[in-house]
């Protein structure tokens, strides 16, 4: 899924792109990335991610780490790029709401508690791609984990390994400036993003391809077209 949240109406003009990308992988990951241009003027740019927990939740700068516990369902994310983000989780506001119909602040015992993670470039900064996967399930589920994720950066790619009950999943998304074919281990796609799950034999399970003509998987090509167009493969995948 893309959507653009450049609204000139809500960031002033100061936001000349915002592409969000969000792909989803069984039955745990959610990778978002965001490509994001001012209007030409370094500018600090927050990523936000809001969560009601009685505490505040952690986040980890220096492991770019975050996690937030439910009663029936957690999540667990990671940055994955751009290095050396800051990041920090406060209160999401410091004055109680009112009353429906009245100028009267709710006591705080009555309030929902809501806290805020900010992460973003330790610099403002003109233009910039944000990657982050989160893995979530419900409460009690072997949820996996973000911190050892192996990430994958080139030239004009971001990407990484998901591991999956399925198997693994191998992820490349197009970088903001990125062009040409998007290659690494052996997968090549000239789309804005491409996703490939193998099981742990190396057996292609699924695959999908966004805006894409050609699509290999050494030594197999998967996909060939004359126009750019969104694909996907599955053959019937079960865990294992």
């Amino acid at each position: 899924v893309v959507g653009d949240a450049s609204n000139p109406a809500i960031y002033d003009g100061r936001l000349r792109r915002f592409d969000r990308r969000l792909l989803f992988v069984k039955p745990n990951w959610v990778v978002i990335h965001d490509r994001v241009e001012t209007d030409g003027v370094p500018r600090r740019l927050d990523w936000l991610l809001h969560a009601h927990t009685q505490e505040a939740f952690p986040g980890d700068a220096a492991a770019a780490t975050f996690a937030v516990v439910r009663p029936d369902a957690r999540l667990d994310g990671r940055f994955l790029h751009p290095a050396g983000l800051r990041m920090r989780v406060d209160r999401s506001f410091d004055i109680a709401p009112q009353k429906p119909r009245a100028s009267v602040f709710l006591p705080w015992d009555e309030v929902q508690p809501e806290w805020t993670l900010t992460a973003g470039p330790p610099e403002p900064v003109a233009a910039a791609d944000l990657l982050a996967v989160m893995a979530v399930g419900r409460a009690g589920e072997d949820v996996p984990s973000a911190i050892p994720l192996r990430r994958i950066e080139t030239d004009n790619a971001l990407g990484c390994h998901l591991p999956t009950p399925f198997g693994s999943a191998l992820i490349l998304l197009r970088r903001r400036t990125g062009v040409g074919m998007l290659e690494a281990e052996g997968l090549s796609c000239d789309g804005d993003a491409v996703a490939v799950l193998r099981t742990p034999g190396g057996d292609l399970l699924n695959a999908f391809a966004a805006r894409a003509t050609p699509l290999t998987l050494a030594p197999r090509r998967l996909l060939h077209r004359q126009a750019p167009g969104d694909w996907a493969l599955h053959a019937g995948a079960q865990p294992q």
